[in-house]
């Protein structure tokens, strides 16, 4: 995208852009058809108030690498135990609601319009 600003999102999972007004938020995870994993869902939650904030952004357009939008949650990680402090699956139930049901809800309530390309 000629003129586009690059924002930084912590990881090369996740790109983002902005250019002419709108936004590109890209999972970049094509090998495993963009589940999400920790990181990368950090990530989206990280950038998404920052592009609701930013003054330039009217439109917000979330797509995938390759061919898929995104497999949904990385199953590696939904083992017996996490990754991450070593907790059970179940003690990590109210951070997967905050992830799967709350934090989408501020996608659809934002100021800016997103709309996400589905291959």
């Amino acid at each position: 995208m000629v003129g586009a600003k690059t924002l930084a999102t912590g990881t090369p999972q996740l790109l983002c852009s902005v250019a002419g007004g709108g936004a590109t938020v890209t999972r970049n995870r094509p090998d495993q058809c963009n589940a999400l994993s920790d990181p990368l869902t950090r990530a989206v939650r990280a950038v998404l108030p920052v592009l609701e904030a930013h003054t330039e952004v009217r439109g917000v357009v979330i797509t995938g690498v390759g061919s898929a939008f995104c497999a949904g949650g990385e199953v590696a990680q939904m083992g017996g135990t996490r990754a991450i402090g070593g907790a059970a699956a179940s003690a990590c139930l109210p951070r997967l609601r905050l992830e799967c049901v709350e934090e989408p809800s501020n996608v659809e309530q934002a100021r800016s319009p997103a709309s996400a390309t589905l291959i």
